[in-house]
């Protein structure tokens, strides 16, 4: 599916994706990707935010993140997204936007397609191995340190109020909070989720959890799980399975419909 050269419609304007990296602590680089490259052939826009917590802008700008997650990640992708939208409001079509992320940027884009206000932005969503429940995570991730230290702040180190747990009930609640989970209930845009069987890092079951919370309020997403495939899905058929579905998909749903949904 999709179409090809993106300002054949819209007036002109080319559809946008907003592709968030994940760690948080890692950096959108000027790269060659196949998946992007794919992209702008059909002709796409691309944005690929360093958004606070990213590497390369000084040790503050990484540590700023520590307890924020879910909060600060979440504004700078939004108004960046914006920022791009009003500045080149001549080349991008605001009506056609799709925001993808993996693992970290995965959670901001389940965080931004239920987001109360920032979820008009998207017409689409693609998770790949998303984290959705933080709390629900902590007792089966290879790294629960992870969990505590990006949104409640606790140092890794165990000791002096450091590592995981114990936890309080109120953690527990602000781990929640934290957690894209809270406003599933917001989503209105189209989204597809690709999710690796065998994921230690971010386990399959925060996507299935998303997933499920969709389909109970009658608005279901496209899935596809990958056995055998861990948090990176780098076997060599799932990586041009997931690569070609991807790219696919996007283009359907920015190139079959210009009005959003």
């Amino acid at each position: 599916g999709g179409g090809g050269g993106g300002r054949e419609r819209g007036g002109g304007k080319r559809p946008l994706v907003v592709i968030l990296h994940g760690g948080p602590h890692s950096a959108a680089l000027d790269a060659f990707e196949p998946r992007n490259a794919m992209l702008l052939a059909r002709g796409c826009a691309l944005l690929l935010p360093n958004y606070r917590g990213s590497l390369g802008y000084g040790d503050d700008f990484v540590k700023a993140l520590c307890g924020k997650a879910g909060s600060l990640d979440v504004e700078d992708c939004a108004e960046l997204t914006s920022l791009a939208l009003s500045e080149n409001q001549g080349d991008l079509d605001g009506t056609r936007v799709c925001v993808f992320g993996g693992s970290h940027g995965g959670f901001l884009t389940a965080w931004l397609a239920g987001h109360p206000t920032h979820r008009k932005l998207f017409k689409a969503a693609v998770l790949w191995n998303p984290v959705i429940d933080i709390g629900g995570m902590l007792g089966t991730t290879d790294i629960p340190e992870w969990c505590a230290f990006e949104a409640l702040g606790r140092s890794w180190r165990f000791g002096d109020g450091g590592g995981v747990w114990p936890l309080s009930a109120n953690e527990m609640v602000a781990l929640h909070a934290a957690s894209p989970i809270s406003v599933v209930h917001n989503v209105e845009c189209a989204a597809l989720l690709v999710l690796g069987a065998a994921d230690r890092r971010v386990p399959p079951a925060n996507g299935r959890q998303w997933a499920a919370a969709l389909e109970a309020r009658g608005h279901p997403c496209e899935v596809h799980d990958y056995p055998g495939e861990g948090h990176a899905l780098g076997g060599a058929e799932a990586t041009a399975h997931v690569t070609v579905t991807i790219v696919n998909w996007i283009c359907t749903q920015l190139y079959s419909r210009v009005s959003p949904p």
